[in-house]
């Protein structure tokens, strides 16, 4: 008789360990970035949230060219689904970064994330930075930073001069937040204090 229940755990064994596989992948794909549905939200951002994973990451925020609207504040949940992350992937695992959205008098000439002081061959007929400065304030719940924004908005003008519009971010970080704090406009991680260099800061604040 034991020789039986061991030939039927040895056969048995094989699904059993295949189904549970098929189980943690079959979660595991409902979390991922396939499963994140993007919305356009009254406030001006766009918001992608899983249903499984509850959880939310912010994307883009559209701004409206008034300069009284300089404060952007991002929202601690959406719908009950915790926005933990700035920027993420999505759909076919695309990068939505997250940032503001200039109107299209800035920039007609499209975006480049060729930094001029870095790289400045790349406009070779000179270039006049415009910083456009937004107040950030970050919410509690975020505990990612995983896309952001950092390109310039481009219009070239008849004598090759390129203006370079770039949005800046003076950072705001709610004291209740366990894994980011600010000082000085600027973003730091409180494990161990180190700068977050993934925002473009105001040259001065």
């Amino acid at each position: 008789m034991k020789k039986n229940k061991t030939l039927i755990l040895l056969v048995e064994f094989p699904i059993i360990l295949s189904s549970a596989i098929f189980i943690i992948l079959v979660f595991i794909w409902l979390k991922s970035a396939w499963n994140y549905v993007g919305v356009n939200t009254d406030s001006g951002w766009r918001i992608y949230h899983n249903v499984i994973g509850r959880n939310a990451f912010i994307s883009v925020f559209e701004w409206d060219g008034n300069y009284d609207n300089m404060t952007i504040s991002v929202p601690d949940s959406y719908k009950n689904y915790h926005i933990t992350t700035l920027g993420g992937y999505s759909g076919n695992g695309g990068g939505a970064r997250f940032g503001v959205i200039l109107p299209e008098e800035y920039g007609n000439d499209g975006e480049t994330p060729y930094d001029p002081i870095e790289t400045p061959e790349w406009y070779p007929y000179g270039y006049t930075i415009i910083d456009i400065k937004f107040i950030l304030n970050i919410a509690q719940n975020i505990n990612e930073i995983e896309l952001v924004d950092k390109d310039y908005r481009m219009d070239q003008k008849a004598d090759g001069l390129y203006l370079l519009y770039h949005p800046v971010y003076y950072i705001n970080c709610s004291q209740k937040n366990k894994t980011f704090y600010s000082k000085d406009g600027r973003l730091y991680y409180k494990a161990n204090n180190i700068l977050v260099d993934a925002f473009a800061y105001p040259t001065n604040n």
